[in-house]
């Protein structure tokens, strides 16, 4: 279907980003349908992670225009775009080493919070008591959903690389996302870890039914596309292959 049509979740529509006078992505096209699973192929530097920044609001396209649902989100901050639905992972395996996987998770949560800050978390309010209880209980869901449940009160300094790529992802399915965007989840872990990594990915993915899109290096297969599910193939900045 083309870019725009009601059925979408998420829709881009002529993205370009340049660094100096170097073009990350050159006109970037896309539409996710709802429920969707999407994979970005390409090698490293064809711009899949700067597509997925630009989607999540990391960085500000030089043209084009990206929606979620019928709300242009183009110029909203990050913040603002969680809130309406948009999660990321990141690379790196973005958490806090001196808390442990459920506190990581927990973290996530917050972006869906209302009644939080200081003044009511001092006076525990019921409002804050009744949020608070409902963070951790969506907290260990996630991890549940990705196969750390028996890791909540471990410090993430002492998981492995792909445990801790794992607490990333549940932190931001704790957001209740609608899209959900994931960048090269199995980068860096061992051949002895590769084989647990998407049985959890995808068993993460079905939580809410999230559309999804997944950065790949070529090779790679950590989620399963399923029968609705599309490639987007990536070469020097440019989308060169088909979805669908």
């Amino acid at each position: 279907p083309s870019p725009g049509s009601a059925e979408a979740a998420l829709s881009a529509r002529g993205l370009r980003k340049a660094f100096g006078g170097v073009v990350a992505v050159d006109e970037l096209s896309l539409e996710l349908r709802r429920g969707e699973t999407t994979a970005l192929i390409g090698p490293n530097g064809s711009g899949k992670t700067t597509a997925l920044r630009l989607i999540a609001g990391a960085a500000a396209p030089d043209a084009g225009s990206i929606a979620l649902g019928g709300t242009d989100v183009t110029a909203r901050p990050t913040a603002e775009r969680v809130r309406l639905g948009i999660a990321r992972t990141l690379q790196s395996t973005a958490v806090f080493p001196e808390l442990t996987a459920l506190e990581d998770v927990l973290v996530g949560r917050t972006a869906r919070r209302r009644y939080t800050g200081l003044g009511r978390t001092a006076l525990a309010t019921p409002k804050a008591r009744r949020e608070g209880a409902g963070a951790e209980a969506a907290a260990l869901e996630a991890l549940a959903l990705v196969g750390l449940e028996g890791e909540a009160d471990t410090p993430t300094l002492e998981l492995t690389t792909s445990q801790r790529r794992l607490v990333a992802l549940a932190a931001a399915l704790a957001t209740a996302p609608q899209v959900l965007l994931v960048d090269e989840l199995a980068a860096g872990a061992g051949a002895d870890e590769l084989a647990s990594i998407p049985a959890a990915a995808n068993m993460g993915l079905s939580c809410g039914n999230p559309t999804a899109m997944a950065s790949l290096q070529p090779g790679e297969t950590v989620v399963d596309l399923g029968s609705g599910g599309g490639l987007e193939v990536f070469l020097a900045a440019r989308k060169v292959g088909p979805t669908g």
